[in-house]
């Protein structure tokens, strides 16, 4: 059997000071693996697409998945774009993670197997690096430029892994069947709670094997909790870890919200564990101290009930060892998820706006109720589609504001908007609806005040061009209006600030 291809898919933040050099360290490591492996950045950064060109001809940028308006990116749209790639093994990983040649080693042992899977690894947490890759990328060097044997030196160090760490790996052979049930939901990636509900979701979905291969994977990142959970495309106060919060707070709504993780948690520890014993690989339960050749089987369902029903080999001493050293190491979320902090915004109408308008000191702005959420939402990808990025959302009510908060959208809320606002009461000429108008009009000539130029759009307003070049022609002071009364569906207005 051939030797597989290997897609690995991160989502670095800009190469900027010491962050920079750790991805970059961290991509370098990948790509010395071998030459099988490819590598795909998620990123808005404009800076990237010729950073990743002094990697070489295997390292790609993609900036077509959804962000939020802060730029960090979405994981399910990662997930879905890493469909559409043509791989045998896909690698989900922390763009700072540092990748030793096991890890190859251990992928092309799981490729063997007859039956689809998910591995998961745990890394390696260290506050400093006592070794480095060379100019050329194929060797590690100790500081004093002696050539060293990574893997043997950190188990050595007896350094653990914290499974309560977001920052995993997770790898699983590219075929049509999917990693589990159901519908992934908008996760922010690198902001806590996704990894743990995939892996949760894929184990009780049973259509793969899923396993633990921390003990076969050597991996590790330098310790920077700050720049990991803060950092962002945008510039400016937005990176300060107290207005950050907010993200892996919609993180952990949308984990207790969707999938089985708030009602059916796995015991992580308890996953089967590939592990290698006097030069073999085996997976170990270590809940009954069993350890397990490799078995190659076709079956439509392959999990830990198939297994036990096999030949049991026992290799006791390591699997001894491998029970001890994870005695301690479970992890659950349930506390996190069962007492969720609120979900709010930092960020001032001000804030909003300065990191919103464009060139030209224009927004866009939408006013919108929950009844018109899916409206809001279509209307939002119609302008992505359209790249016009400088809207605003204005939310009517508090489950608006949270739906877009968890959608990455930027959002405020009106105090003064009108209470009970449904989709039946609020029909064109009744008082909810006059009301809501005096809301638009209100917050249009607050932001004008502010400096601003606003375009107002109903959300259930195709856009089918971007009309900003043009209503900024007209030039300063102009009131523009489009109606399309023949088609009775809502109307566009447009106010240019003197």
């Amino acid at each position: 059997m051939c030797n597989p291809r290997i897609t690995i898919f991160s989502a670095p933040v800009p190469f900027a000071g010491s962050v920079g050099t750790k991805q970059s360290l961290a991509i370098r490591s990948w790509l010395a693996l071998s030459p099988q492996i490819t590598v795909l950045l998620f990123t808005q950064d404009p800076s990237a697409v010729s950073i990743a060109s002094t990697f070489g001809s295997r390292v790609f940028v993609d900036s077509s998945i959804d962000f939020t308006f802060l730029g960090t990116p979405f994981f399910h749209s990662m997930m879905e774009r890493s469909k559409d790639l043509i791989t045998d093994i896909s690698v989900f990983v922390n763009p700072e993670t540092v990748l030793m040649p096991d890890f190859v080693s251990t992928l092309n042992y799981a490729y063997k197997l007859d039956h689809d899977w998910l591995l998961v690894a745990s890394l390696h947490n260290l506050s400093y690096l006592p070794f480095h890759l060379d100019d050329s990328g194929r060797h590690w060097l100790r500081e004093d430029g002696s050539l060293m044997r990574p893997r043997e030196e950190m188990l050595g160090q007896n350094w653990l892994w914290n499974h309560c760490d977001d920052r995993m790996l997770m790898a699983w052979n590219s075929k049509n069947i999917a990693l589990h049930k159901g519908v992934l939901p908008p996760f922010l990636y690198g902001k806590g709670t996704h990894n743990y509900w995939v892996i949760n979701e894929a184990v009780l979905s049973e259509f793969r094997f899923v396993f633990d291969a921390s003990w076969t994977i050597s991996s590790f990142y330098l310790d920077d909790d700050v720049n990991w959970l803060n950092h962002s495309v945008k510039g400016s106060d937005f990176v300060d870890t107290s207005t950050r919060s907010w993200e892996k707070v919609g993180n952990s709504h949308l984990g207790a919200t969707y999938g089985s993780l708030f009602f059916h948690e796995i015991n992580y520890s308890s996953l089967v564990k590939l592990v290698k014993c006097d030069g073999q690989y085996l997976f170990a339960d270590i809940t009954e101290d069993i350890a397990y050749p490799l078995m190659v089987q076709r079956s439509s369902l392959w999990n830990r009930r198939v297994l036990h029903s096999r030949t049991k080999t026992k290799t006791m001493a390591c699997v001894h060892n491998v029970k001890t050293r994870e005695r301690n190491l479970n992890c659950s979320l349930q506390h996190q998820l069962k007492y969720l902090a609120p979900l709010d915004f930092p960020f001032s109408l001000e804030t909003l706006l300065s990191v919103t308008v464009d060139a030209n000191k224009t927004v866009v702005l939408a006013v919108a109720g929950y009844s018109y959420k899916d409206m809001l939402m279509s209307w939002v990808c119609r302008l992505r589609r359209l790249q016009v990025t400088n809207f605003l959302i204005c939310a009517l009510d508090q489950e608006t504001y949270q739906f877009a908060v968890l959608q990455g959208l930027p959002v405020f809320q009106d105090p003064s908007a009108p209470r009970n606002i449904s989709f039946d009461d609020c029909h064109f000429g009744t008082d909810c609806f006059q009301r809501v108008t005096k809301v638009k009009s209100r917050i249009v000539l607050k932001i004008l005040k502010l400096g601003y130029n606003v375009l107002l759009s109903d959300v259930d307003v195709y856009w089918f061009a971007n009309p900003l070049p043009i209503l900024s022609s007209f030039g300063p002071a102009v009131l523009l209006a489009q109606s399309d009364e023949y088609n009775k569906t809502g109307f566009t207005l447009s106010i240019q600030h003197k």
